[in-house]
């Protein structure tokens, strides 16, 4: 998956339903299969998700009496779980679930699992966002604690993991069964006990079916020990889930691990699957094969070679002694570049081919040690050998795998590889042909339209109801910009998924006139006091003139007095006399018009900031904030809906034999699955 952040996913699905529909039949592929006459693999980072699915492969081989090796591997050289942030308590595991709060960015992929319908699919802060939904600002102003808020808003719906209770937990290769089995089966039991409840009236064949299920846990725990390693214990999983899926185990079922599978010693560096490291360690390659390999790893988050250290090589070397580190190679020298440790190793010759790469490292580490390709490295390690066998939506980094090997090619380094196979499966298309009757989750029985129905009539609805999901997320989208509570009321009006919302309504309009009548009167005292500061200022000026004049007049007077000019001086008296009685007129008028402005002023204040004033404001913000809330709660319920399909593509395998024990949901799984081969 691209991201677990909703909206990316939608756009990644929209393309995965397209190319499934275009895809040939199961049966079509299986017939073309033989042309190639190589193995598949098959390689899964855990068993309790989509991984035995893909058997479904091996039952129409069966049917086509085709026997071609399928390699299933548990993945087990990546690392357990990383965390952001490591939690309180003695706990060495922890499940835990994931959401864009205290698990944000959370790596879990040793130990995880989903009940029917759920996915990691989460609605992120930044989906809420595009949604018009300011979820942070609302978890500040409006929780009692919100780290808590964020969790619960975020939360992938359906889905938990076990994780190792550090910041980088131990490469899965090196987890022991006693170490994470509790938690496990915790995991588990959850997993179960809530798929079942989904069943309306489930029969004592489902419990019994899964209670068998979870009894494979201590049977497989005992076969293996305690002490062995989590992915030889879930190879015995694996195989018993196969049997419940197809009633037996295909003979040419080859189940391993990809710390055996990717061994790399003298006697095995020159299997095909290594032919990628001769790329990237020859000196007639190496500068244009790192060059194209930089060119395109920034596009999926990965570093260049170069920001691993000098002489980085695409590829990680794994030993139980010092854990997973990146391969440097310079001259004679072999470094290995952990995230604690740098382990050097010299030959007494320049390392220019895996052969001598192969005997230095089993040299100065032993012979049991794993070389693995960094993420887009991987497909071609293993296409080198066989056909990559995936899920239709698994595998995101696969295009700029294809870049990388377009990009090797101009340079003229061509790479032989197989095609990768992709499996579409019909899972909840599927479920129509079972006699099951499904009590559906609130999200989804929101857009279906019915919280409890028969298989076959979800069957039909579920694909409706995941585009009208799709349309009502794209419209909060578009709506995002609303900067008034009036607007999201009109969009409550305008938009059918909203659920009634007349009471509210009815409040917040309520409140809305009289606030508006209280805007109106407080708007009218403030036009009022600014036309009095109109006249106060017109009058000053009138003021200052008449003092002016008469300062003037007073002035001239002196000068009559002087020359003896009495006649000219009475004249003079008398108009400072009356500008004067015009100056204490126009003092009186500004007394008044200030007395009347404040006054005014003070009225002012107390409309705006009296009781009955401040009660209309706060139901007003607590309005505003049931709105937002009610919005919040359809963006999740939208957003978790819009991507049903998801889980549709990528089901748990455990699902089908324990809701349909009759085998008819898988059979039917099995007759609608489509393939499509990927070419490079």
């Amino acid at each position: 998956m691209a991201s677990n952040s909703i909206l990316p996913l939608i756009n990644f699905l929209q393309h995965a339903e397209e190319a499934s529909m275009d895809a040939p039949s199961l049966a079509t592929v299986v017939e073309e299969l033989k042309k190639f006459n190589s193995p598949l693999f098959s390689f899964g980072q855990t068993v309790w998700w989509d991984e035995p699915m893909k058997v479904v492969l091996l039952l129409h081989m069966h049917q086509h009496g085709l026997h071609l090796p399928f390699v299933f591997s548990i993945h087990d050289v990546d690392y357990f779980s990383k965390l952001r942030r490591v939690f309180l308590g003695d706990e060495e595991f922890l499940i835990v679930s994931r959401n864009d709060g205290t698990t944000a960015n959370l790596w879990a992929s040793g130990c995880e699992t989903a009940i029917l319908f759920g996915s990691e699919a989460t609605p992120t802060i930044s989906d809420y966002n595009r949604c018009g939904i300011p979820l942070a600002e609302l978890a500040k102003n409006y929780s009692e604690n919100a780290s808590d808020f964020i969790d619960k808003w975020t939360e992938a719906w359906g889905w938990k993991a076990v994780v190792h209770n550090s910041i980088r937990g131990p490469v899965t290769a090196f987890v022991r069964v006693g170490d994470v089995i509790k938690s496990m089966k915790g995991l588990l039991e959850w997993a179960v006990k809530n798929t079942i409840t989904m069943i309306e009236r489930f029969a004592n064949t489902h419990l019994e079916t899964a209670n068998a299920f979870l009894m494979l846990v201590d049977r497989c725990a005992e076969k293996v020990g305690l002490n062995a390693c989590l992915s030889n214990f879930y190879e015995e999983i694996y195989k018993s889930i196969v049997k419940m899926l197809l009633g037996f185990v295909p003979s040419q079922l080859i189940t391993t691990n990809s710390f055996r599978f990717f061994n790399f010693n003298s006697r095995t560096c020159m299997r095909e699957r290594f032919k990628a490291v001769d790329i990237f360690i020859s000196p007639h390659t190496r500068q244009l094969a790192t060059e194209a390999y930089d060119e395109v790893a920034p596009a999926i988050g990965a570093w260049r070679l170069n920001e691993f250290g000098h002489g980085a090589l695409p590829f990680e070397l794994l030993s139980e002694d010092f854990g997973r580190g990146t391969i440097c190679v310079d001259g004679n020298w072999l470094i290995i570049r952990t995230p604690t440790r740098r382990i050097e190793a010299k030959s007494n010759e320049p390392l220019v081919s895996r052969k001598a790469l192969a005997m230095l490292i089993e040299e100065s580490f032993g012979s049991k040690c794993a070389l693995i390709g960094k993420a887009l490295i991987t497909p071609l390690m293993l296409c080198s050998e066989g056909v990559m066998v995936l899920s239709e939506t698994g595998s995101a980094y696969m295009d700029s795998t294809k870049r990388l090997v377009a990009k090797l090619a101009d340079a003229g380094i061509r790479v032989s590889l197989r095609p990768i196979l992709r499996v579409c499966y019909s899972t909840f298309d599927a479920i129509r042909n079972s006699n099951l009757k499904l009590t559906l989750p609130k999200h989804i029985a929101k857009f279906v339209g019915e919280e409890i129905l028969n298989a076959s009539d979800f069957a039909n609805a579920w694909h409706g109801s995941v585009k009208e999901a799709r349309r009502v997320v794209e419209r909060m989208c578009t709506s995002a910009s609303l900067d008034s509570t009036f607007d999201l009321l009109r969009l409550y009006d305008e938009q059918p998924e909203y659920e009634q919302v007349d009471s509210l309504k009815s409040e917040f309009e309520d409140t809305s006139l009289q606030l508006h009548e209280l805007g109106a009167e407080l708007n009218e005292l403030i036009q009022r006091c600014k036309a009095l500061k109109n006249e106060e200022r017109k009058l000053i000026q009138k003021l200052i003139s008449a003092e002016r004049y008469a300062s003037e007049l007073k002035q001239m007077m002196a000068r009559m007095n002087e020359h003896h000019l009495a006649d000219k001086w009475e004249a003079l008296k008398e108009e400072r006399m009356n500008t004067l009685s015009k100056l204490h007129q126009l003092h009186d008028m500004l007394n008044s018009l200030r007395s009347e402005r404040r006054r005014l002023f003070q009225r002012l204040l107390q409309r705006a900031y009296s009781e009955g004033a401040e009660k209309l404001r706060q139901a007003r913000k607590e309005q505003t904030i049931r709105l937002q809330f009610r919005r919040l709660s359809v963006a999740r319920e939208a957003l978790l809906a819009a991507v049903v399909t998801y889980s549709h593509f990528r089901p748990c395998a455990w699902w089908l034999p324990i809701l349909d024990p009759t085998g008819e949901w898988w059979r039917s799984v099995g007759k609608l699955a489509k393939a499509r081969f990927e070419r490079w």
